[in-house]
């Protein structure tokens, strides 16, 4: 009797174990394709989220990126949880280390999104502060007084120090899409992150070059001017050129963005006035020959290596066609008679 007892509690604590262990691995089973993609801590994923985008095409995105594991599983997910019209969209920084529930937390919040912030090429830090302050992102005078303070950025940027004392960050911000997190950035890390990328592309290219034609900070000058004189890709190197000419020959750039820089405004289709080229700045290029004290704005990668190559051309004067074109002349003569033909055209 006892015997049989004692089976019959064997067999029905194997039962037991047995739907235990098979509840356990239904569980898991359920459970497994919500669990994290990748380890904790696994690098961020880039995934952005159109507008009105269905749960199965934002799943289907995520596993693309990597972030999960199953797409089927994570858009029922995205529907149980109620997000299948509450997802905000926008572009996410998102890590395969976050798991299913989390991650459609995030998307129904807006959490880890991400702003794109354009800083267009030649723009000064006066301009950037502009574009920050209009886009709400940053403080504009906060960011402008951090870029006139090379020094807080030496611990991190040791090659600043070669800029000189008294000098601004002007050139040496790059000019790029940036994604930033959340609302807001905070300026001093914006600064960090664009003289990261100035090293990386700009600094790298410099060091790259054989002979340099300029010292760094010279370079970045032109290239600058060269920015914003060139409307056409074609034209940089022979623009670069015509003011290699010119400094060759001790003739002033007579540049009009340089005047624009030292007014602190932009003419338009109007163009300089008598008055206006003759404003008292080291930078006013009309009346100082060489090159302005340092640059009037961050120039892209194609005109820093239009400065340091300068095209092998004869001309000494170039004027804009309103086209994005430029007239080049070799001699003053042929220089104004085009300006005039141009006029008279116009």
């Amino acid at each position: 009797m006892l015997e049989r007892l004692s089976n019959l509690l064997a067999r029905t604590s194997v039962r037991r174990g047995a739907i235990a262990l098979a509840f356990v691995a239904l569980l898991l089973a359920l459970l497994l394709p919500f669990w994290p993609a990748g380890h904790p801590g696994a690098p961020k994923r880039y995934v952005t989220v159109a507008p009105h985008a269905d749960a199965l095409s934002v799943a289907s995105s995520m596993r693309s990126h990597h972030v999960i594991r199953n797409r089927w599983a994570f858009a029922a997910l995205i529907r149980v949880m109620g997000g299948a019209d509450r997802i905000q969209p926008g572009t996410y920084a998102l890590s395969p280390g976050q798991n299913g529930f989390e991650l459609v937390h995030w998307l129904m919040t807006g959490i880890g999104r991400q702003q794109r912030l354009v800083v267009p090429e030649g723009y000064s830090i006066g301009k950037i502060a502009r574009i920050l302050d209009a886009r709400g992102i940053a403080t504009g005078s906060v960011f402008v007084t951090l870029a006139h303070s090379p020094s807080r950025f030496y611990p991190r940027h040791p090659w600043l120090r070669q800029i000189g004392a008294g000098r601004s960050l002007e050139g040496f911000l790059f000019p790029a899409t940036y994604l930033i997190e959340g609302d807001r950035i905070d300026e001093g890390v914006l600064i960090d992150r664009m003289l990261t990328r100035f090293q990386e592309v700009m600094l790298k290219r410099y060091e790259g070059e054989p002979s340099p034609t300029l010292e760094l900070v010279p370079a970045l000058t032109l290239a600058s001017i060269i920015e914003l004189e060139a409307a056409r890709p074609q034209e940089r190197a022979v623009i670069s050129g015509v003011f290699y000419n010119r400094l060759a020959k001790g003739m002033r750039l007579g540049s009009d963005p340089t005047v624009e820089y030292a007014l602190g405004r932009h003419q338009g289709a109007r163009g300089l006035s008598l008055k206006d080229v003759q404003v008292q700045s080291p930078y006013n290029t009309y009346l100082h020959a060489g090159l302005p004290p340092g640059p009037i704005g961050n120039p892209g990668l194609a005109s820093f290596v239009a400065a340091l190559r300068p095209a092998q051309t004869p001309y000494l004067f170039f004027v804009a066609r309103g086209d994005g074109t430029h007239v080049f002349s070799e001699t003053y003569q042929q220089h104004l008679a085009a300006h005039h033909a141009l006029k008279a055209g116009g």
